[in-house]
């Protein structure tokens, strides 16, 4: 941590000595933790924001403002911990690794699925029920939908597969 972090850090735990390792060991795992609600409870309130611009057919601040502190918050994550590579995993044998690919391919499937029907549901189903028009379900848009879930669960697989380190 730099000096200004350190500054924050302490400024926001309250305390201005240093701690037992234990000690900061368990604030961070209260501040992660934290951490994790606040995100969830922003994305919760950015869709019920979002729903309630899209009834009213605005744009309000709020929810730009929202999602741009979740976007914020996210790449501050995800910068922080890949350029610190501690978003690898460390395969010690073929079997280990064979495991995790396995792991892998079921996850990319899973989130592939998750991706095209949300987006399917959202786009194609709420939207249109949240401003009042009629919707029907398109074979065209469930096939455009199904080849997005795909695109989008490859292109995690592959990302993924590329933080495994075979160290065998």
């Amino acid at each position: 941590m730099n000096k200004f972090e350190n500054f924050l850090y302490k400024r926001f735990i309250g305390f201005n000595n240093n701690r037992d390792e234990y000690q900061e060991k368990e604030i961070n795992k209260k501040l992660a933790l934290g951490y994790i609600f606040a995100f969830y409870m922003i994305l919760v309130l950015m869709m019920i924001s979002f729903i309630i611009d899209t009834v009213n057919h605005t744009i309000s601040f709020g929810t730009v403002a929202l999602f741009l502190l979740l976007e914020f918050i996210s790449l501050y994550i995800f910068i922080g911990i890949r350029k610190n590579k501690i978003d690898t995993t460390e395969c010690y044998s073929q079997e280990e690794y064979r495991l995790a690919i396995k792991k892998l391919k079921k996850n990319s499937l899973f989130i592939g699925i998750f991706w095209g029907v949300s987006i399917f549901l959202f786009t194609e189903m709420l939207s249109p029920f949240l401003t009042g028009e009629n919707f029907n379900i398109k074979f065209f848009s469930i096939i455009i939908y199904s080849i997005g879930g795909f695109i989008f669960g490859t292109i995690m697989y592959f990302l993924e597969k590329s933080k495994l380190k075979k160290e065998f």
